[in-house]
């Protein structure tokens, strides 16, 4: 009887382990598509960023010809 019990609590051991790792495993791939996710908005700010601050730059450049407002 000993041995029986002793091997129900590692069959129910097992079985917590396995719904355990099941469960960060989902939580691993949920964090996986969250990271992809983040690095296209990362990708896409920073595009719009280099677009303004090329903007910035062009009308900078087309400032310098004018002359300042106390001249």
């Amino acid at each position: 009887m000993i041995a029986d019990d002793h091997i129900i609590e590692l069959q129910t051991r097992i079985a917590f382990l396995e719904d355990h790792v099941a469960t960060l495993n989902a939580r691993v791939a949920q964090h996986d598509k969250m990271l992809i996710d983040l690095q296209a908005q990362l990708r896409h700010l920073n595009g719009k960023l280099k677009a303004f601050a090329e903007a910035g730059e062009m009308a900078s450049v087309e400032m310098k010809d004018e002359l300042p407002p106390h001249y």
